[in-house]
């Protein structure tokens, strides 16, 4: 079986559950992070490709 014939057949649609108690998932840019205000939070820097999570 050739992979590349397959390849059609095969799509990557990445996501996140927020499954439990995480108040908020952002994400974006490093400069547009918002302000550790609520303990939980993430934040996936797509500059870096960096998760970040505050704690308090």
């Amino acid at each position: 079986m050739d992979l590349k014939d397959n390849q059609q057949n095969y799509t990557c649609n990445p996501y996140v559950i927020n499954a439990g108690d995480t108040p908020s998932i952002q994400e974006g840019p490093l400069s547009k992070r918002p302000l550790p205000k609520i303990k939980g939070r993430l934040f996936l820097d797509t500059d870096h490709n960096i998760l970040q999570g505050y704690r308090m």
